[in-house]
């Protein structure tokens, strides 16, 4: 019969949590019968240089090096692309330099050059493949994206139907938002809680309009919904279907969904802690403290923040809070609230390496969460790995993952009130009651099945091949 073969879309430089998925799952492919054929998208290559040069390293080419040990195949080029970016990057970014990093990944994402060089670039990788080992190509079972972002799926419907094969996709976050939630959340965090200018924000929303009816990602995935090359979705959570609405047009036009489990993996050191013996010293070190640590911003709940930690303080508890600020203005709210309580037992620690960030967390006792938006929330996994209990909202990311766990208590979205009680139930707890919710049998194999990246990789690969048996036997019946 041979190898089976997959073509995958995806980044893995790890320079982000989505890239440092694929670079990990990519790893047990081979493992596990299929050899998979990598394709990174043209932007996609350059945002990973650009990163690569402003931190003075390799990441990119030393991810792709990796990944070849492990029997993943990176055609020559992948390798001549990255060559080709290193020369003439700044001629690709010279109208972004000034507006600084984050600017420019908003605006490339965006530019309707660089979806041109994408299709360019994806064109000239198909003919490579065709001309190198047409054998391997016909073998290629399917086209798995291995991210939502609307790089990959432009230049995965277009290899797809080149290929004539099946698109598969997987969603690690939603890869666009109904215009009327953009509009209601960004009216909400810049009028509501920072009290700007309304005849401002109103401007605001007519950009925001304009940018998302130009960036196209839904008319994109609407395409290949539509001529039937995209033939199942998959996600992380429950999250990313309902915050796009593909979901119900998923129903609608008969694309099969899956919600991978388990989707992520927690990173290998933290993995000995799914083993009983190592959990119970890790538990037997607890102290009676709350953490909370994301990227700072308001939809992770920061402002939420002071409020519940006055609530702590009142019984005796400290909270600290861990990590960087996404604006400037967060971090001004944040400060004037705790000003304002007059808040004594926070502390702000700010970002720190994984192993300081790994220390604090494995003492605190609980997480307190209030996050409004998340896809599968890594936070929530690691600190259930560390032994905290978790206080979180009702939000699909956690309900979906997290619900039937003992060591996590949902509260309703918005019910500060309700997620400081639990907060404050779980720290009064006495150290056996906190060791046996922690050791649950269900929590456990719960725990296990999240130690392991290999694990991922399987129930990827078992849900497209779930879906395409389902659909062989559909028109067997048929």
């Amino acid at each position: 019969m041979g190898n089976t073969y997959w073509l995958v879309i995806g980044n893995p430089s790890p320079h982000g949590g989505g890239e440092k998925h694929v670079y990990e799952t990519l790893k047990h492919y081979s493992e596990l019968g299929v050899l998979p054929i990598l394709y990174v998208p043209f932007s996609d290559l350059i945002m990973s240089i650009f990163l690569d040069e402003a931190n003075r390293n390799n990441m990119t080419e030393k991810s792709l090096q990796d990944l070849e040990r492990s029997n993943v195949i990176i055609p020559n080029i992948i390798h001549d692309a990255i060559d080709h970016i290193r020369d003439n990057l700044a001629s690709y970014l010279e109208q972004f330099m000034k507006k600084g990093l984050a600017w420019a990944y908003y605006r490339m994402k965006r530019s309707l050059e660089y979806k041109r060089l994408n299709l360019m670039h994806a064109r000239s990788f198909l003919k490579n493949l065709l001309s190198e080992d047409r054998d391997v190509v016909n073998r290629i079972e399917v086209v798995y994206s291995a991210h939502e972002i609307s790089s990959n799926l432009l230049v995965g419907s277009f290899l797809a139907r080149s290929l004539r094969k099946e698109l598969y996709v997987l969603l690690q976050l939603e890869p666009f938002t109904p215009l009327q939630k953009v509009i209601v959340d960004d009216w909400h965090y810049r009028v509501t809680i920072y009290k700007e200018n309304s005849v401002k924000e109103l401007i605001r929303i007519a950009l925001l309009t304009l940018q998302t009816t130009l960036e196209g990602t839904k008319s994109i995935y609407h395409r290949a919904i539509k001529e039937r090359v995209l033939r199942g979705l998959l996600s992380v959570s429950a999250s990313p279907l309902t915050a796009s609405g593909l979901d119900a047009l998923s129903s609608k036009m008969g694309i099969p969904v899956k919600i991978i489990k388990p989707s992520n993996a927690v990173p290998n050191e933290l993995a000995k802690y799914s083993e009983y013996n190592e959990r119970i010293r890790l538990l037997r070190k607890k102290e009676d403290f709350a953490v909370y640590f994301a990227r700072l911003n308001s939809r992770k709940g920061l402002l939420e923040i002071p409020m519940i930690a006055k609530k702590l303080e009142r019984h005796g508890y400290s909270t600290i809070v861990i990590g960087r600020f996404d604006r400037l203005t967060d971090k001004k709210a944040f400060f004037k609230k705790l000003e304002d309580l007059n808040v004594k037992s926070l502390k702000y620690v700010g970002w720190l390496p994984a192993k300081d960030l790994q220390n604090i967390v494995s003492r605190a006792k609980v997480l307190v969460y209030p996050s409004h938006l998340d896809s599968f929330s890594l936070v929530v996994l690691e600190a259930l790995f560390l032994g905290c209990s978790v206080i979180a909202y009702d939000i699909p990311a956690i309900t979906s993952v997290y619900t039937s766990l003992k060591p996590v208590k949902i509260v309703r979205e918005y019910d500060i009130k309700a997620m400081s009680e639990e907060a404050i139930r779980s720290l009064k707890k006495p150290a056996h009651e906190h060791i046996e919710e922690h050791t649950d049998e269900h929590f456990m194999k719960f725990l296990k099945m999240h130690s392991s990246w290999k694990n991922v990789t399987e129930a990827e690969i078992n849900a497209i091949r779930e879906i395409r048996s389902d659909r062989c036997q559909f028109a067997l019946d048929a």
